[in-house]
């Protein structure tokens, strides 16, 4: 049975992030990463990395979408990819459309923001919070690609790097690494949170 699982902010060869998280070298961190989704995604499973594989820059992300490509899709997992702002594919960046060949070499699907139906509620998937729904700088950035909240739908993000997974009053759940150990987060989960707190809204 296939299992799905969702993440977000990988990361890969950014030296920032990888200081941030704790590790003594970049090496370290991208093996860190890699070896956590290899260890719960499957063969056969499929995985959804809603953004921000690398820092960005040319070889970087060609070396983020290498290891990517060696370590899950050449072994059976399948991945899709809602990217963010350090992905050069993400419409956002100007020369987007030269990066489109590549990045879907590797994965299934590339697309800015996707739509789910899970725990009977309508959950966006992007990797930006909803509008005025945060950052990880005093301002919210990148206004003009966010989702605007609908009073009802869930949104699954990551872009924010905080260390809490869910902000009930917006509905929105992140899903980065840094809020789940560096870990990807498996549907069950997800589903029960949202369920979770859809019960207590109708309590």
């Amino acid at each position: 049975m296939t299992t799905v699982f969702f993440t977000s902010d990988l990361h890969l060869g950014h030296r920032l992030v990888s200081d941030v998280r704790g590790f003594d070298t970049v090496e370290e961190h991208d093996r860190a990463v890699m070896g956590g989704l290899v260890a719960a995604v499957g063969k056969g499973d499929t995985l959804w990395v809603l953004g921000d594989i690398s820092a960005g820059g040319s070889a970087g992300q060609r070396r983020a979408l290498a290891l990517i490509n060696e370590a899950l899709v050449e072994k059976g997992r399948t991945v899709h990819l809602i990217p963010g702002n350090h992905d050069g594919v993400h419409p956002l960046h100007r020369n987007a459309l030269k990066w489109d060949a590549e990045y879907r070499q590797v994965f299934a699907s590339v697309q800015p923001f996707a739509r789910r139906r899970i725990a009977g509620r309508n959950v966006w998937l992007s990797h930006f919070p909803w509008k005025g729904g945060g950052d990880h700088t005093d301002l919210d950035r990148y206004e003009t690609v966010r989702l605007s909240d609908d009073g009802t739908s869930w949104l699954l993000h990551g872009h924010t790097h905080s260390l809490a997974a869910i902000d009930h009053e917006r509905r929105q759940l992140h899903i980065g690494l840094d809020a789940w150990d560096l870990s990807p987060v498996p549907l069950e989960a997800i589903t029960d949170l949202i369920g979770a707190t859809s019960a207590g809204e109708s309590a």
